[in-house]
């Protein structure tokens, strides 16, 4: 019992490391191509060792924006990459689900003369909540 809960934890963190980048590196991201589009003049290096210096008017907020301008790009920035790391995880788990419905099922789908789309729906899509379900109630 120990060691499966110590298990489950230990897996929950590289996911929580990844989204935690991402959140640190979207900002940069957003910055940089500002930048580019905003200060074509600029002729100094954008990354000087650990300092990232791009122009005042690619600043993201900007710094006379108020409080509330900040926190909502914060809660931005968090809500995108925590949906785009969420993204990626369910698109496998629907992969997964999907390929885990027997093939002699739409093969015999294919026999019967129905097409791609009637396969995915009536055959496919049905039966590969058997499988995917648990997965996602894991996410």
């Amino acid at each position: 019992m120990v060691r499966a809960r110590l298990y489950r934890h230990r897996s929950r963190r590289p996911r929580h490391r990844l989204f935690h980048f991402l959140c640190h590196r979207a900002r940069p991201g957003f910055e940089c191509l500002r930048h580019q589009l905003l200060c074509p003049d600029w002729e100094d290096q954008i990354r000087q060792d650990n300092d990232f210096l791009v122009c005042h008017s690619a600043k993201l907020p900007l710094g006379i924006a108020l409080e509330w301008q900040h926190e909502l790009y914060a809660f931005f920035l968090a809500f995108l990459t925590f949906s785009i790391g969420f993204d990626a995880f369910a698109a496998n788990v629907l992969y997964v689900g999907m390929q885990s419905v027997p093939r002699t099922q739409t093969e015999t789908a294919a026999a019967d003369g129905m097409s791609w789309r009637q396969t995915f729906w009536r055959i496919i899509g049905p039966q590969m909540w058997v499988y995917a379900l648990p997965g996602l109630s894991n996410l």
